[in-house]
């Protein structure tokens, strides 16, 4: 399939882009309000910073490039590691100390999973309080 050898061909920066700009849209569908995106710390990156009514969301988002839409098991947010989920943790605690000013507001980590396939077709999975030991 040639559209899909081209589409394989991404740089995975952009598909990574592009997955993140797929997760705003939803996001903002779903009615949350997306306050950042790549947000920046000397720990890291935060993909995206959303509010819901008073809470924070540190989203990490993970993007496939898929020939057929995989069952959840075989889904690309179960990239996120024990590692990566303590680094998500000091990440939002980071962000809440030097934007808020503080760590005692209600916030939560999620994670969305988007894949896209060759015909720019996608699915997304939206798992809320995906690390809980925060």
């Amino acid at each position: 399939m040639i559209l899909l050898k081209y589409v394989i061909g991404m740089d995975k920066k952009l598909l990574g882009q592009k997955g993140e700009a797929l997760a705003t849209e939803f996001l903002g569908k779903e009615g949350y309000f997306v306050v950042a995106r790549n947000y920046t710390t000397p720990l890291g990156e935060i993909d995206i910073i959303a509010r819901k009514d008073k809470t924070i969301m540190v989203i990490e988002v993970k993007t496939s490039l898929v020939e057929h839409f995989s069952k959840p098991e075989f889904s690309p947010e179960l990239r996120v590691n024990n590692a990566k989920q303590k680094r998500l943790i000091k990440l939002g605690q980071y962000y809440l100390m030097n934007e808020i000013g503080k760590v005692e507001v209600p916030w939560e980590i999620n994670i969305i999973g988007v894949e896209i396939n060759a015909y720019g077709l996608f699915q997304i999975r939206h798992w809320r309080q995906a690390v809980v030991d925060i």
